[in-house]
């Protein structure tokens, strides 16, 4: 479903390019201009789709950023997204939430691994996966894998600080979750981006 959410677009931007190069080619071929003006309006046209391609057409590219926010590094080529989603927490919010499921081989599973614990991820209390309302988002992934049972925990928590009625309170926010499945080859990542 993703991917037919960046198609529309993608497609509606290559017919109108195509109508104005059609539009472009009659009235050079009425003007009787040189043949390489043709070609040149051709190859411009076929370059600016490409560019339009590779610009527009990135279902999960949103995603790819959160994980390289949250891990420093870049989303493994061999890994898969089998699902996706983002929302914004409140009206007044400048940021907004995502959760994604995602398919890895066991030995990018291991260095993915490595590489929170070297970034200090530790275990999350319940009680703020509760208040977080971090149950309902991974509930609401976890029915569309085939693995529902969560063996690792990484988390990282942040202290925020929010001024209620001219009161300043500082409290505790889940920034980035990542849980392991029991199939060995399937990720939780759950991602808070200002």
């Amino acid at each position: 479903m993703q991917q037919m959410m960046f198609l529309f677009p993608l497609l509606l931007g290559l017919v109108m390019l195509l109508g104005a190069t059609i539009a472009i080619l009659r009235r050079l071929s009425k003007g009787e201009k040189p043949m390489w003006i043709r070609a040149l309006v051709v190859a411009a046209s076929l370059g600016l789709a490409f560019i339009m391609y590779k610009g527009i057409y990135k279902p999960f590219g949103l995603y790819e950023n959160h994980f390289t926010q949250a891990t420093g590094v870049q989303f493994p080529t061999s890994g898969e997204y089998l699902f996706a989603d983002t929302w914004s927490d409140n009206a007044e919010s400048d940021g907004f939430s995502s959760i994604s499921l995602v398919s890895l081989p066991s030995d990018e599973i291991e260095e993915l691994k490595t590489n929170l614990n070297a970034l200090n991820y530790g275990t999350l209390p319940d009680s703020l996966k509760k208040a977080d309302g971090l149950y309902d988002r991974i509930s609401y992934a976890l029915k569309l894998s085939k693995s529902k049972d969560i063996t690792d925990e990484y988390g990282l928590v942040e202290q925020r600080t929010e001024k209620r009625n001219g009161t300043m309170f500082k409290f505790d926010k889940i920034r980035y979750y990542f849980g392991f499945l029991s199939d060995d080859k399937t990720v939780v990542i759950y991602i808070i981006s200002k």
